[in-house]
């Protein structure tokens, strides 16, 4: 999938240092949402006459094969963690060594 293994790379490009605040992660999760909009081809956003309608999110993710913005964030913290964590220099640290 384009998306994930292209846009997204480069979108979370060192995610697991930022220091994410409450504003960064809705721009972020509206960006991927719009772009999960864009590959879905059932939840789309549609126009009618009182303006647009915007299925549910959650359904929309899932139908594409996307979690949100936060659980990739999540996943690239916890790797980069266990990485360190089974570093020799590790144990040298924390006085085991």
């Amino acid at each position: 999938m384009f998306y994930k293994a292209t846009v997204q790379a480069v979108l979370l490009f060192g995610s697991e240092t930022w220091n994410v605040s409450t504003a960064m992660l809705a721009r972020l999760e509206g960006f991927h949402i719009r772009a999960a909009y864009r590959m879905a081809r059932n939840n789309k956003p549609l126009r009618n006459a009182g303006g647009w309608e915007y299925p549910a999110s959650g359904d929309m993710l899932k139908e594409v094969g996307l979690y949100p913005v936060e659980h990739y964030i999540r996943v690239r913290r916890n790797t980069i963690a266990a990485y360190i964590m089974h570093q020799p220099i590790f144990d040298d640290c924390r006085g085991r060594g």
